[in-house]
């Protein structure tokens, strides 16, 4: 039996968008249950959100840098404006928290309403002031030949 074309199924080969889905799925599930655990022991939603944030930033800085942007997560200025962007973020999503909360929904449901919204945000962010990417996926501080 021969065997399965790899190359078809390489992640590499995968757009840069979905890889971003994916990887953002598995850093929302932890992201989320540090918030749903932080909110479930007492915190405020703002701090929950918070601390949420704080834990997940290394984890995300690690495997959206690998995975999504193909580039080692060891760069200093890039690491610094990972930190920026998700600061950045943390204060968009308490503000859209509040927002939610001013209309009567549960911080619960305030939180996973906000998955989608946070994360078309964040990989646009992430992509042109973190990765400095343009849409084809070439670094903007390329030249075009």
């Amino acid at each position: 039996m021969p065997e399965p074309d790899t190359a078809f199924f390489s992640w590499f080969n995968v757009p840069q968008p979905i890889k971003f889905l994916v990887v953002g799925a598995v850093n929302t599930v932890f992201g989320y249950s540090c918030y749903a655990g932080l909110l479930f022991i007492g915190l405020h939603y703002s701090l929950a959100a918070l601390f949420g944030t704080l834990l997940g930033i290394a984890f995300n800085y690690l495997s959206t840098s690998r995975y999504v942007f193909n580039t080692a997560p060891a760069n200093i200025s890039r690491g610094i404006r990972f930190v920026l962007v998700y600061s950045l973020l943390y204060f968009i999503n308490v503000l859209c928290l509040w927002l939610l909360e001013q209309l009567g929904f549960n911080p619960y449901v305030s939180g996973l309403l906000l998955i989608l919204p946070m994360a078309v945000v964040s990989y646009l962010l992430l992509n042109y002031l973190v990765y400095n990417k343009k849409p084809s996926g070439q670094d903007i501080n390329e030249q075009e030949t």
